[in-house]
């Protein structure tokens, strides 16, 4: 049971474009005034981005998540046919061992 949640969740993950609603929640932190800061702003100190190195910022930080979570998504179907192999192999040998001999023949 738990390898079938494990290749359901994989495949969500591996699949995501075409189950995503065409928009992502970004979650930042702003100042008093609105501004947002951004990693730039720590790093540097300067408080002049503009808004395309934040989009530019934000896409590659969305394409990296992306990235990690697609290869989690992988690993966990992988790990899921691996369990359902092993399991169905297992009840195979187990099963061939304890049929009787007499039913064989």
């Amino acid at each position: 049971n738990g390898s079938r949640i494990g290749f359901v969740n994989g495949l969500s993950r591996l699949l995501w474009r075409r189950l995503h609603p065409d928009r992502f929640t970004v979650l930042t932190t702003c100042k008093v005034d609105g501004t947002l800061i951004t990693v730039e702003h720590t790093c540097s100190g300067k408080d002049d981005s503009n808004d395309y190195e934040q989009a530019v910022l934000i896409r590659r930080e969305i394409n990296r998540n992306m990235l990690r979570f697609q290869a989690k998504g992988l690993g966990m179907v992988v790990c899921a046919v691996f369990a359902n192999i092993t399991w169905i192999w297992a009840l195979t040998m187990v099963n061939a061992s304890s049929t009787p001999e007499w039913l064989v023949e």
